[in-house]
């Protein structure tokens, strides 16, 4: 598994473990031979935050070449242009790749690299998640700014916002090992929710003032997407909140 580090490696490693797998999961650092870590596996798991083409290109070779069966490819939802109140399932239209270039080129041509392969010689998946919540994600930083009084909405935050519980998204990539379709994408998220009503549910839920709309702040991008493949051909629901379970203790 390459990415076994941060809230999604370490829900993951467990999840696998209690599903009766052997995880190998060891650093790999040139000149290291790849082929060592992946020759007798079942599946390759790439749950990187930072995609790289080229060192997905590396992943995805050798594990051709070992005979690997199974790859899953952890996504981001993030890669869909500006929905505004659309649903977005995973035929809708994806970012320009000269637009958000930073984090989007890197994410969509590593995508397009893996959808090149057949996947008859290599079963590979893609699972677009959504924006992380849970302890260890960027939703403490966010509670953080709460209590600050950092936050603001921009615009009137009518923007929608895609989250997942992380253990949620742990729970994806190992349906997807499981039983998912040669090939196949999909979206990972829970019901999607409009910013400004998350920001105001989260200050309400930890006791803080709501935060300031910043009218003259351009709107967000909008990603309000479905899960509604990932509920048919995997199997899969959110089943864990996107909230804190208790209320958090200031700092």
């Amino acid at each position: 598994m390459a990415g076994a580090t941060g809230a999604l490696g370490r829900a993951l490693v467990s999840r696998l473990i209690e599903d009766g797998h052997v995880v190998r999961a060891e650093p790999v650092v040139p000149p290291d031979d790849l082929r060592e870590r992946l020759r007798g596996c079942d599946a390759v798991v790439d749950i990187t935050t930072n995609a790289r083409a080229a060192a997905s290109r590396r992943l995805v070779d050798t594990a051709v070449a070992c005979g690997v069966p199974r790859y899953v490819h952890r996504s981001f939802a993030t890669v869909y242009r500006n929905g505004g109140d659309r649903w977005l399932d995973e035929d809708a239209p994806l970012v320009e790749t000269a637009q958000r270039s930073v984090h989007c080129r890197p994410v969509i041509e590593t995508e397009a690299m893996i959808r090149l392969i057949d996947p008859q010689t290599l079963a590979w998946t893609i699972l677009r998640g959504g924006s992380f919540v849970g302890p260890g994600t960027r939703q403490d930083a966010l509670i953080d700014r709460l209590r600050k009084h950092s936050a603001v909405v921009a615009g009137d935050g009518s923007n929608y916002l895609s989250p997942v519980n992380v253990v949620d998204m742990a729970a994806a990539v190992a349906a997807a090992l499981r039983c998912a379709p040669a090939g196949s994408t999909f979206n990972v998220v829970d019901e999607p929710i409009r910013f400004s009503d998350y920001l105001d549910a989260l200050a309400d839920l930890i006791g803080v003032a709501r935060p300031p709309r910043a009218t003259a702040k351009p709107l967000r991008e909008s990603r309000r997407c479905t899960n509604s493949a990932a509920r048919a051909l995997l199997g899969w629901m959110p089943r864990h909140s996107i909230w804190p379970s208790r209320r958090p203790a200031a700092s």
